[in-house]
């Protein structure tokens, strides 16, 4: 797991050539790909890792993909990287909330990143335990700023119906 930290593809590229079990959890739960997906700037190694024999959406043990790992920390390269290598972004965890909902739920939050899973049909409108949406998320993680969300609101803006790459809105009337 060193190696998958430290960025070496190398190694863990040769590791999983002799045979290295790429879909083992470790200690703390987590699988190569869940570690190697929390590390920024990690897409050779994630390509390693797949080119090993990991399964893209291998699950740690809370129940978390990779997707997302990276969605949270909203790390574009290897959420790019994810989605190349055929990694879903609609997998759930255990609560039911999907990659697009995690990337949500940061202050760092890039909208690249929400871009990027939207236009590979991300699921939207995901409620969580307290019945909050991603666009709540959003709000309070002051992404969206505090005007913006009370027109949406006010207009009865419809988070489902998102179009194309940057997102426009189709205001419902």
């Amino acid at each position: 797991m060193d190696y998958v930290q430290t960025r070496n593809a190398e190694k863990v590229e040769k590791l999983c050539s002799q045979g290295l079990d790429a879909n083992f959890h470790d200690a703390q739960g987590e699988t190569p790909l869940t570690l190697a997906a929390g590390v920024p700037s990690n897409r050779a190694v994630l390509v390693a890792l797949v080119g090993g024999g990991a399964h893209i959406d291998f699950r740690n043990s809370e129940g978390q993909t990779a997707m997302h790992k990276a969605a949270f920390l909203s790390s574009c390269e290897n959420v790019k990287a994810l989605l190349e290598l055929g990694a879903s972004p609609n997998y759930r965890d255990p609560i039911g909330l999907t990659p697009l909902y995690y990337n949500m739920l940061t202050t760092d939050s890039n909208d690249q990143v929400a871009e990027m899973l939207l236009r590979e049909a991300a699921d939207i409108g995901i409620t969580d335990m307290h019945g909050n949406h991603e666009i709540h998320q959003r709000k309070r993680t002051s992404l969206l700023p505090r005007d913006q969300y009370s027109e949406h609101k006010a207009s009865g803006y419809d988070v489902a119906r998102f179009k194309g790459p940057k997102m426009k809105q189709e205001v419902t009337k």
